[in-house]
């Protein structure tokens, strides 16, 4: 209703206070047709955490007391706070994606089943926690030109977003970024809405300016991953073969749809997860609320979908008193079948590792071992899951499937590289130079990855998607393979075991040229969802990334915590270009993983939370916020990496990895609700039931329903949540 920044501007060392009105151009930013205002424009505010204004001081602590002191009147009207209450008021954003394989009447084929099952499937978002918390700097440069450094994974985004919004030409906006403190997708397109503020500030004072979050105020603004509700109906034959299944499936995309829509295409995709279901029917919508606008997270909506899959097999075994194992072995799809959406698989990847991991793992024996245990022990029990993933690799969009990269070579033999790509940590620097170093025969140390920068490597990708490697290495080479055939008359002059420095020195006294910019593109990928034909729609993913979990797990009973005794985990990563980066990722993709699943709870203000501010978040910080830690590390942790395995679509023979290990997390959540099952069976129930992710201690604890719990709760009641929880 009103805003007044008398308070703040009073206080010495407070400089310039802007709104909306003083953005030179449009203010807008985001993906064309999903368009957000960077601050609250006219008279309404739809979330708490959207920008209003910015205020410039002297240093970060009088800005944050300044932000404070600025005086705004609101008026509450009505919100929409969950899921369940955006679907209630029919309150959506973008259109309806479906996918559907087999039988146009899936609900015929599953109510004709041998065995037939209804359920719910809820899963909880989570906050990316990166490290470096989102940060930019904004300085004015020479003839109305400026510079952005941004905390980004995509630095063409933030160029194209400054540009629109301080109505400036591309050459004159420069963005760079030298590495991040982590992204994991939280810095893929929100990370904008920061270099925004810093931009148009710098713009309008015409000096330098500095923007650092703190973790509170970053984990209040910035949003995470989408939370999930699917319904499903699941078919089967009595001995567990799937028959059909019908998935609706909704995600909180918050108060923006920012890449909502792609994400849900990937829960769309993925609810078959790694099975075979000859006839399904999968839907999806994104909800409107006013919560923070959820954005990209590590796996993409694959492991939301996934999620739902392996709920309906752990489901479906349930009800038939079969091993969830012997389900999933049974339903793996297999080489030359069909996904859901009409892709041939062209490995066995998933059931070699199956088998291996079964194997290694020795499944059978710890099988009988924990069932022995469980018999004697009532207020400790173990829990075993064995769960698969096959993640597909590329982007949604084809336009994004390229990268290119600018390799310069000096006279001394050493190489500069600087690629579209972005380093955060996941060690793409390292393999990009290692490939220039195996190409021009080099030691590594000669090679250095300078900034990525746009005016370096123009209208770059962001680096996500777990395709950094495939893009940037295949790009990077493509430039080395340029030099390298305007150098083959030199090598010749030179001689087979000239060094790299002569041939070099040699080629620039021949007036060479010693610089290439080199690119890469997959151009066979195309993906139309209005195509009313799911089997004519196109290619969506490039390749396949499989791996299995084999997790073993120990609860307390009496208060729902656990212990990760034993990981075997087995990945499909081709002819890997560096194994230890490789395990490295298939390591901490595991424990974030876990984290989706077992321990972090995101929790904001609602109907059921009146004590919260409404749509306010409450997890700002490690203190409400449980992250992975040492103690939750698996007490043994196996990793195989599979043998035998080529790829002709990626560099080298090699598979990506950064997202694909994320979801075999969620086999500590179903070794947690093995241990349950357990429990549950002492206190005479048995069958199936409900658990919601994450499962905290305080439902894991509850989900025994024993008589202790029975005091509190129904025990048989599946809608139940803990205090405190979503």
């Amino acid at each position: 209703k009103k805003i007044d920044p008398s308070p703040a501007l009073s206080m010495p060392g407070v400089r310039f206070f802007y709104t909306a009105d003083d953005i030179p151009g449009a203010n807008l930013w985001g993906i064309p047709g999903a368009m957000e205002p960077i601050l609250a424009a006219g008279s309404e505010v739809h979330s708490v955490g959207q920008f209003v204004a910015i205020v410039l001081a002297d240093d970060q602590k009088l800005a944050e007391k300044a932000a404070k002191a600025v005086a705004i009147e609101y008026e509450d009207l009505p919100a929409v706070l969950s899921i369940e209450e955006g679907i209630a008021a029919n309150s959506y954003q973008g259109a309806v994606k479906a996918c559907w394989i087999g039988e146009k009447d899936t609900d015929k084929v599953v109510a004709e089943s041998e065995v037939k099952i209804e359920g719910t499937v809820r899963m909880g978002g989570q906050e990316h926690f990166y490290l470096e918390p989102q940060n930019s700097i904004a300085y004015p440069g020479e003839d109305g030109e400026i510079c952005v450094l941004s905390s980004s994974q995509g630095v063409t985004a933030v160029q194209q977003a400054v540009c629109s919004v301080l109505g400036l030409p591309a050459h004159k906006v420069t963005v760079k970024t030298k590495r991040l403190g982590g992204g994991f997708g939280g810095k893929e397109t929100r990370c904008v809405s920061f270099a925004l503020l810093t931009a148009v500030a710098a713009y309008n004072c015409n000096r330098p300016v500095r923007l650092v979050l703190r973790r509170d105020i970053d984990m209040s603004t910035s949003g995470g991953r989408h939370p999930l509700l699917a319904k499903y109906k699941l078919g089967a034959t009595k001995d567990g073969k799937i028959t059909g299944a019908v998935v609706s499936s909704y995600i909180n995309g918050g108060w923006s749809i920012d890449l909502s829509e792609a994400v849900l295409g990937k829960v769309v995709h993925n609810v078959e997860g790694p099975y075979r279901i000859p006839n399904c029917h999968s839907t999806g919508r994104v909800v409107l609320t006013n919560t923070l606008s959820n954005t990209a997270f590590r796996g993409f909506g694959s492991p939301q979908g996934m999620f739902v899959a392996e709920s309906m097999v752990t489901h479906l075994a349930e009800t038939l008193g079969l091993p969830a194992e012997e389900v999933r072995e049974k339903n793996i799809c297999r080489r030359n079948e069909p996904t859901l959406y009409h892709h041939i698989v062209d490995t066995d990847a998933v059931w070699r590792l199956w088998q291996s991991v079964k194997d290694k793992g020795a499944y059978a024996t710890r099988r009988a071992e924990i069932d022995a245990f469980n018999g004697q022990s009532k207020w400790v029990k173990r829990g075993l899951a064995m769960i698969p993933t096959r993640f597909g690799i590329a982007f949604g969009q084809n336009c994004l499937n390229q990268g290119g990269s600018l390799v310069h070579v000096y006279t001394d033999g050493t190489v500069l590289v600087s690629s579209g790509g972005v380093e955060m940590g996941q060690g793409l620097n390292i393999k990009i130079a290692q490939c220039v170093a195996n190409h021009f025969g080099i030691d590594m140390s000669a090679v250095f990855l300078s900034e990525t920068s746009t005016d370096k490597v123009p209208n770059t990708i962001a680096t996500a998607a777990s395709c950094g490697s495939d893009y940037y290495c295949m790009a990077t080479l493509n430039a080395c393979e340029q030099i390298s055939e305007r150098l083959k008359p030199v090598r010749a002059e030179a001689g087979a075991d000239a060094p790299f420095a002569k041939v070099a020195l040699l080629a620039w006294l021949k007036q060479i040229n010693l610089s290439a910019q080199g690119f890469f593109a997959v151009p066979h990928l195309h993906y139309d969802w209005n195509n009313p034909d799911c089997s004519k729609r196109g290619r969506v993913s490039n390749y396949f990334t499989s791996g299995v979990a084999l997790t073993e797990v120990e609860v307390d009973v009496l208060t729902g915590d656990s212990v990760v005794k034993r990981v075997d985990l087995g990945m499909d990563v081709g002819q890997s270009l560096n194994p230890t980066i490789d395990i490295g990722q298939i390591e901490g993709g595991f424990a974030q993983g876990m984290g989706l699943f077992a321990l972090e709870e995101v929790v904001w203000g609602d109907n059921e939370h009146k004590w919260i501010p409404p749509g306010a978040t409450f997890t700002r910080g490690p203190g409400s916020y449980k992250l992975p830690s040492v103690n939750t590390t698996p007490l043994d942790y196996r990793v195989y990496l599979l043998g035998e395995s080529e790829n002709k679509y990626a560099v080298h023979s090699s598979r990506a990895i950064g997202e694909p290990p994320l979801f075999l997390g969620s086999s500590v959540f179903f070794a947690i609700k093995d241990a349950v099952a357990a429990a549950r069976k002492d206190n005479g129930l048995t069958g199936a039931f409900h658990m919601q992710s994450p499962c905290t201690p305080e439902r894991t604890r509850m989900a025994c329903g024993d008589a202790l719990a029975g005091q509190f709760i129904d025990v048989k009641d599946e809608k139940w949540r803990p205090f405190l929880s979503h």
